[in-house]
């Protein structure tokens, strides 16, 4: 019995570990957005069509590179994560598409809800 158990709980163990990889690197998000994370070695735009966009790991924007973010995404950070920027960052928002940081539990853009 004693066995059983502990076979259980190491299987519940390892679900709950790969559970938890997944959903930081960003593949347990509804479906929708995109996952990023590690160096923009080129220039790069984060579009509105693929928003929000999930930072799962840190993000570093290289020297000489320019990472353009469209009007009206959404850019979500995971817990202890960032976003450097050696190079050039452009978000250029409107008064009626706003680019949103927020936290990857923010249900609502423009605030944290949990």
């Amino acid at each position: 019995m004693l066995k059983k158990l502990s076979r259980y709980l190491a299987v519940l163990s390892l679900c709950a570990i790969v559970i938890t990889m997944l959903f930081m690197m960003g593949m347990v998000y509804g479906g929708q957005g995109e996952s990023v994370s590690g160096n923009i070695s080129t220039d790069t735009t984060w579009t509105l069509a693929n928003s929000p966009y999930y930072v799962s790991g840190h993000v570093t924007v290289d020297s000489g590179v320019t990472l353009t973010i469209e009007p009206g995404v959404v850019v979500k950070f995971a817990e202890s994560r960032a976003l450097a920027v050696y190079g050039t960052l452009d978000a250029q928002g409107t008064s009626t598409d706003k680019i949103y940081f927020t936290d990857y539990r923010d249900d609502e853009a423009g605030g944290d809800t949990n």
